[in-house]
């Protein structure tokens, strides 16, 4: 074998080698952004559940409106079955078929749209906080931890192959447990504080994991403000104050920031401006206008992408 053909011999196992790093190099990479928009995913996922527990606490949706069920009586289905076709309906207070009567009536705000199945009736109605009372509904947070646990043993696998720091995630898998124990004894102060200091969590992840500032911030002003929300509840209206100057100052790089003035600036002025209505909650000390408040600034960050 000539000089000739062993330098094209180690030229082509040279450009093999080469080939070989690079596709490695690339599927490596292709693995690193895929497993990072997972936990984008899972860390979206704990903002919707974590949010979503502490809303319940109080008897708060961000939904506009909700379903309501009730047991149909047997003897008042037989007897409403008899008037279905002269009167509309069978009970006075749900009957929502007569679409010529909506709105009228108790005026109480209330829009209904009744179904019948089995021996259950289902009613959607307005959310509204006003219509709302506050009892919290154990059974759905017991529910809901639950399902949370189920998936967080899956979420900290992830989040230790990004080199999240290990002691952070710990402390989040510890106060789960704290969490658990305060629903599962229905103390409903602890399970909030420990619920919110859960989300607290939320930020720290993001940004250990993801690139993108304005979620990042966004999530810190999220955890600020349900810091505050949680404080309502206690009546501490001096550290409620302070975490909503934290909320503020953790938004302030999405105001100031030119590249964000787009589709989204109306949500951002919104957000922005209920943040500081929310700083004058000392001026009536009134929960209902906080919630409401708290309810459309949540709303209004969660628009924001």
């Amino acid at each position: 074998m000539n000089k000739k053909s062993k330098k094209i011999i180690l030229y082509f196992i040279i450009f093999c080698l080469l080939l070989i790093t690079l596709t490695g190099c690339g599927a490596n990479n292709n693995e690193e952004e895929v497993l990072k928009d997972k936990i984008k995913s899972e860390i979206s996922y704990l903002d919707v559940k974590l949010i979503g527990m502490l809303n319940s606490a109080n008897g708060i949706s961000l939904e506009n409106y909700i379903v309501k069920a009730e047991e149909i009586n047997e003897e008042e289905t037989s007897s409403g079955s008899t008037n279905k076709d002269s009167s509309g309906g069978g009970s006075d207070e749900t009957s929502g078929s007569d679409s010529s009567k909506e709105g009228e009536g108790d005026n109480k705000g209330e829009e209904s749209i009744e179904s019948e199945s089995n021996d259950v009736n289902f009613r959607m109605e307005g959310n509204e906080i006003l219509l709302q009372d506050r009892t919290t509904d154990w059974n759905l947070l017991k529910s809901e931890i639950e399902k949370l646990y189920s998936s967080w043993t899956t979420i900290v696998l992830d989040l230790y192959k990004v080199n999240i720091n290990s002691d952070e995630i710990l402390a989040f898998n510890n106060d789960l447990d704290t969490t658990i124990q305060a629903i599962k004894s229905e103390d409903k102060i602890q399970a909030l504080n420990n619920l919110a200091k859960l989300y607290s969590y939320i930020p720290k992840f993001s940004n250990a994991s993801n690139s993108d500032v304005k979620m990042n911030n966004i999530y810190q002003t999220k955890s600020n403000l349900l810091n505050a929300y949680v404080l309502v509840e206690q009546d501490n209206v001096t550290e409620l104050q302070k975490q909503l100057s934290n909320a503020e100052q953790a938004f302030l790089p999405i105001i100031n920031d030119i590249s964000s003035q787009n589709a989204n600036q109306s949500n951002i002025n919104k957000a922005y401006i209920l943040i500081k209505e929310l700083q004058n909650y000392t001026n009536n000390n009134d929960k209902d206008v906080f919630y409401i408040k708290y309810k459309n600034l949540i709303q209004e960050l969660n628009n924001i992408e």
